[in-house]
């Protein structure tokens, strides 16, 4: 897979892989599930590479025979900016699992223009309350930009199955930091090379919610898991001619 440009190496991207991971259930005989999962380029600027990323997720997926295909992760990309086509691709050969469990189309986001972003900035509050999954408000990890949209879960039916989306939520995880304060244990945790017990001033500056809340209350700070919030989804998958749980 393409994974970033030489000409930006700060933002990583260009050393690591990104992939498209796959595992198949069968929770009653007959009925085969193939569940996805990706984590596509970040970053404005890698636009090109994150549409070729998803094209070849895309371009793989569809050639899965399972009754029920399931999608999941962080595409990166908001489905609001409608700058480029990776959710457009996705939606090419899945239904968005939010919307089908609010009974509402993403038609609107589903293509790529001018109009259509008009359209979704009006509705962008009716339709998103709660939605955003990076940079929210309560998120420890979060810097100052508007929340946004980017993880998510899609689904395809086969030609026997109905896929029903019980539920979905976007959980605000935080858990305590079970670990001491030495310096290799704060760049592992914060990313910041620092001692944190000698210098927890320099981390509430350089990470100013994780860090302040830590430094304050090292024992009992309830911190977030990731910048990324967690999403919970809940499907029903069904025989067209029988019910199975």
């Amino acid at each position: 897979s393409k994974r970033g440009s030489w000409l930006t190496p700060w933002d990583g991207e260009i050393l690591v892989q990104k992939g498209l991971g796959m595992v198949q259930i069968s929770p009653v005989p007959e009925l085969r599930i193939d569940i996805f999962n990706t984590h596509a380029i970040a970053q404005d600027y890698n636009k090109y590479y994150r549409e070729s990323q998803i094209g070849e997720a895309v371009q793989f997926m569809q050639q899965s025979d399972a009754n029920a295909i399931l999608l999941g992760g962080d595409i990166n990309y908001d489905l609001r900016d409608h700058s480029e086509t990776s959710y457009q691709l996705i939606s090419q050969l899945f239904d968005d699992s939010y919307f089908s469990f609010k009974n509402q189309s993403n038609a609107e986001f589903a293509v790529s223009n001018t109009s259509s972003a008009a359209i979704s900035v009006q509705r962008g509050n009716e339709l998103f309350a709660g939605r955003e999954t990076a940079h929210t408000t309560t998120n420890d990890f979060s810097v100052e930009v508007e929340p946004e949209i980017l993880d998510y879960w899609f689904h395809k039916a086969g030609a026997d199955t109905n896929i029903d989306v019980k539920d979905f939520k976007v959980f605000n995880l935080k858990e305590k930091i079970l670990s001491d304060l030495t310096e290799k244990s704060c760049n592992n945790l914060f990313g910041v090379p620092i001692n944190c017990e000698k210098n927890c001033s320099e981390l509430s500056k350089v990470k100013q919610k994780c860090g302040k809340k830590f430094c304050e209350h090292p024992e009992e700070a309830l911190v977030s898991l990731s910048d990324h919030e967690a999403v919970f989804i809940k499907y029903r998958i069904s025989y067209r001619e029988k019910s199975v749980p």
